[in-house]
């Protein structure tokens, strides 16, 4: 669901990479309950002999990302790249055998940028960091239960907070390692800034049957995930004197717990059209602490939630002209809880703050596509998901998005 698959910075291989594929989004955005789809990769590895593909996904959009499957159905490997959020990663999946299978995601990148002294910009500084990302997911079958566990490391550039920075670096906070220096009337200063993130988590989907107001369900999905978060950012001021004044030095700790648990069953109805649904709900919890070692201050935040119930639903036709596709995605904000404490060490201060809201919030968004396939040749594609809010404002105001939504092409090789 949503929530469950929203975590604050990491790209697990588990939740993020083609999670959201065109058919996935059309048909209500909950890809474990679309038995077959190539998008169950990323949940349960294991589905990698059922796949032999090459898979282009978001065509027309920068984020465009591939994959393709080489050897036999028990010792298969499947490669996928591309960029997420304008990073660049690399993914390796390996069936260990025909129930078993480990997959590995890779992220790196780095910049070192530098400016020096010239007649119109009297300014020099420079701004260097490295973005790195391992990622890990293990999936195995017992009997009909599909089971996985995934983890993984990030350590990135984080932001420095100090207002003057903006005005110094042409109206945008640096990330990473940051030096600056203006000669003359000016100053400048130095600083860095990073975060960290460690991930664990586990799933399974099974058969499960039951039946609910009268709907009958036919399989169980459950995640499970722990997730701690970290930032530090320094930076002292260069004086007019070349003296330096210590202006930021803020640590910041989170954890993240959730769980979701789902039901959900796929039928075939008249015609050939097939539909999907699901109902569940999640629970978390989020803590963090920020702590200002200049200002002698300490943010404390915690929060808790319960979610659902949830619901997904997917219905998708079966006509000459192609498949026809439909989804809802909603859900619904039980309880929530928020508790806010401020505390000042210096003038000796606390403020807290406390908010509980019952059946406060929530989200719906409908959703269309298209598909449709010629021999092994197949093509997705999906409706903005704006124009349901936007309507016709999107034909004539650019600030919507195009009225369509990027391709998935992909073709299927004979066989296993």
């Amino acid at each position: 669901m949503r929530r469950s698959t929203c975590i604050y910075f990491i790209l697990t291989i588990s939740a993020t990479l083609f999670a959201t594929g065109n058919r996935v989004q059309s048909l209500g955005n909950f890809a474990p309950m679309i038995r077959g789809d190539v998008q169950n990769l990323y949940f349960f590895p294991q589905v990698l002999p059922q796949h032999n593909l090459l898979y282009i996904q978001g065509v027309g959009d920068d984020n465009t990302q591939f994959m393709f499957t080489l050897g036999a159905p028990e010792s298969r490997w499947g490669i996928a790249s591309g960029r997420m959020y304008e990073d660049n990663f690399i993914t390796a999946i390996h069936s260990l055998d025909e129930n078993r299978a480990v997959g590995f995601e890779f992220k790196f990148n780095t910049l070192n940028h530098s400016e020096g002294n010239d007649m119109t910009t009297p300014e020099e500084g420079s701004n260097k960091y490295i973005d790195f990302a391992l990622n890990g997911i293990y999936g195995w079958n017992s009997g009909s239960d599909e089971l996985a566990v995934y983890g993984g490391f990030s350590r990135g550039p984080g932001w420095i907070n100090y207002h003057n920075i903006q005005s110094m670096w042409g109206g945008w906070s640096p990330n990473g390692t940051f030096n600056y220096h203006q000669p003359g009337d000016y100053y400048g200063g130095e600083g860095s800034a990073s975060t960290t993130e460690v991930a664990v988590g586990a799933r399974i989907r099974r058969p499960h049957q039951m039946d609910i107001m009268g709907i009958s369900f036919s399989t169980l999905y459950a995640n499970a995930i722990f997730d701690w978060w970290g930032s530090k950012s320094q930076f002292s001021s260069l004086e007019a004197d070349d003296s330096t004044t210590d202006r930021e030095d803020l640590n910041n700790s989170n954890i993240y717990v959730n769980g979701d648990i789902n039901l959900f069953n796929q039928v075939t109805v008249a015609g050939g059209a097939v539909l999907f649904y699901a109902l569940g709900a999640d629970i978390g919890f989020v803590s963090g602490t920020t702590t200002d070692k200049i200002g002698e201050t300490e943010q404390k935040n915690s929060q808790f939630f319960l979610g659902g119930p949830n619901c997904n639903v997917g219905f998708e036709t079966d006509h000459k002209f192609g498949h026809f596709r439909f989804g809802l995605e909603s859900g619904i904000d039980i309880f929530f809880y928020d508790k806010s404490t401020f505390t000042d060490t210096a003038e000796d201060l606390t403020d807290e703050t406390k908010e509980t809201a019952i059946g406060h919030g929530g989200y719906y968004d409908l959703s269309t596509g298209w598909g449709a396939n010629y021999g092994n040749l197949y093509v997705d594609i999906s409706l903005n998901q704006m124009f349901w809010t936007a309507g016709p404002q999107m034909i004539f105001n650019g600030n919507w998005g195009t009225l369509g939504g990027t391709a998935d092409i992909y073709y299927l090789f004979d066989g296993k």
